[in-house]
């Protein structure tokens, strides 16, 4: 079938990505050059976590989620809480101790360690050619005096994050064993690809407690950095610019607290940054998310940054992030998260993708790694379409924030040169190519539509196209009904996790073409003409061929 260059002849020959009876508004072009590569496309999105991946990890879901993931090339890297700690339980799961359980103090003083739990999930990891982000806390029992102050959140009390090492000797001496098991477990050479980070979110530590980080910081990039210098340390897994500025300060200008020495090594910084964050406003989710908070936030983190040389030197990684905070809340109490469970999580995702490799093309702030905070914990409580923050629900089936790390996962190995309104509006694209194939993600997003019936037109014009006769081209198209597991969930009415077998949870996961079609090419150039529905997505995968 041979597409024309026109949207009118486009919708009349059949070829409409929605059938709908609203009109068609202005087309908005882009023109990619296929012939000009502006970077790498580095994937610095395929990355997770989560609260309790030390039991997740190993259960029936969490296994579906990493081989889909391994198929799909849509995650990478993960990261958890709780390496070291074996006092945290989940109250939705009883009995389940979700630390890494790594060492047990017993009566005459001795110290017995047993890293089994930890080695154990890190190979689920490895034997997928994944890679482990490892948060060295928190104290395991009996490690750790002058507790800061009880404060609430979703797990309740949360005060043993913010506490003194009982024995600042014992403390390294954890640390020294943990990493020559990593060692003799895994090897010199994979701990390379690795990222190791010294806590999670010491923001609201007491204020006299405050040096007590930083002097954990070196101590922990000291005892890594002995084993090999070319291991990667970072953090502080900070949500505020303030604590950050302060851990960058002494990173750049402090006296080290091991050797004396003037500021410490640093591989990567680590933040965390979600569309609504906090208690949020009167307890609920009352402010939509948007992508433009990220944008505006990050050009903030930048100007810090900028004030140290080790910060501006460093990779940068938002490892926790996500439409808004509190994994536990769901739509049982706050119907407003109902955005968790459909399109828009995936609409969001790709619009903040194209949104940081904008900043990086503009030279702003280039951001290594992008991990999303959720895994399969809905799915382990048999529980649909809750609303939590997590990829799997109910069944094992994807929700559609996962469809959209998989459409993300078909993109090619080079960006690609593209004309056409900036990043940040309503249209977007982010155009790849890798040898005769171009992998084209357009989405059509803007957070406060509300009349989502209207279509526009986009137009996409492929330049530079090279001893090419014809594009072969499919299209496959996420929005509220197509390629959309929460739809197809509802339309099936509603049925509980456990009426909800294998076979049928993929086929409510499965991406499917469509629109497929070609197009001719005329003096380098060929053009396809697409009509989008407003708060949809579109991943135009094309051949390019010669006679």
């Amino acid at each position: 079938m041979k597409t024309t260059s026109t949207l009118r002849a486009f919708i009349l020959s059949g070829c409409l990505f929605y059938s709908g009876g609203a009109a068609v508004l202005a087309e908005t072009t882009f023109t990619v050059k296929a012939d000009e590569v502006i970077g790498p496309n580095t994937r610095f999105w395929q990355a997770a976590g989560h609260d309790y991946l030390f039991h997740l990890v190993h259960q029936p879901m969490g296994q579906l989620l990493l081989d889909e993931a391994e198929k799909h090339q849509s995650l990478r890297y993960f990261r958890t809480h709780f390496t070291f700690d074996k006092t945290r339980r989940d109250r939705d799961l009883p009995g389940i101790t979700v630390g890494g359980d790594v060492a047990e103090i017993r009566r005459d003083g001795s110290v017995v360690y047993d890293f089994s739990r930890v080695n154990n999930t890190f190979h689920e990891y490895v034997k997928r050619g994944m890679k482990p982000i490892i948060e060295f806390g928190f104290f395991p029992e009996g490690y750790a005096r002058d507790f800061g102050p009880a404060r609430e959140d979703d797990r309740g009390g949360d005060h043993e994050r913010e506490a003194v090492p009982r024995d600042w000797g014992q403390w390294e001496a954890l640390q020294r064993a943990f990493m020559l098991n990593l060692e003799k477990e895994f090897g010199k050479a994979e701990l390379k690809t690795w990222y190791f980070e010294v806590w999670n979110e010491p923001d609201q530590w007491p204020a006299e407690h405050v040096d007590v980080f930083l002097r954990m910081y070196d101590l922990f990039a000291a005892v890594v950095k002995s084993f090999d210098s070319e291991y990667k340390v970072g953090g502080p897994g900070a949500y505020t610019p303030v604590f950050l500025d302060k851990f960058l300060r002494h990173v750049q200008h402090g006296t080290n607290f091991v050797t004396g020495e003037k500021g410490s090594p640093l591989d990567f910084v680590s933040y965390h940054l979600y569309g609504i964050s906090g208690t949020w406003v009167q307890s609920e989710a009352s402010i939509y998310p948007r992508v433009s908070y990220f944008n505006r936030h990050l050009r903030w983190i930048e100007r810090i940054l900028g004030e140290y040389p080790k910060g501006e030197e460093a990779e940068f990684h938002l490892n926790e992030w996500g439409l808004a905070s509190r994994f536990r809340r769901g739509v049982d109490r706050f119907p407003e998260l109902e955005y968790r469970n459909n399109h828009v999580s995936p609409l969001f995702l790709v619009k903040l993708v194209d949104q940081l490799y904008a900043l990086a093309d503009e030279g702003v702030i280039k951001t290594d790694l992008l991990l999303y905070w959720g895994f399969s914990w809905e799915a382990e409580r048999e529980r649909m379409f809750w609303g939590n923050r997590e990829l799997l629900t109910g069944g094992g089936v994807k929700k559609p924030i996962l469809s959209g790390f998989e459409m993300l996962g078909r993109l090619r190995d080079d960006r690609l040169s593209v004309k056409g309104p900036p990043s940040g509006g309503r249209i977007g694209i982010l155009p790849t190519r890798e040898g005769d194939r171009i992998a084209i993600l357009l989405y059509n997003y803007e957070e406060s539509d509300d009349a989502l019936d209207r279509i526009d037109s986009v137009e996409v014009v492929i330049e530079g196209l090279r001893k090419v006769d014809t594009l072969a081209w499919t299209a496959k198209v996420l929005d509220e009904k197509r390629n959309n597991s929460y739809a197809r969930w509802l339309s099936a009415g509603r049925p509980e996790a456990k009426s909800v077998g294998p076979d049928q949870a993929a086929e409510w996961g499965r991406i499917e073409v469509v629109e497929k079609g070609e197009v001719s090419v005329s003096k380098r150039s060929a053009r396809i003409t697409i009509p989008m529905k407003r708060h949809s997505m579109a991943l135009l995968e094309i051949v390019l061929e010669s006679n």
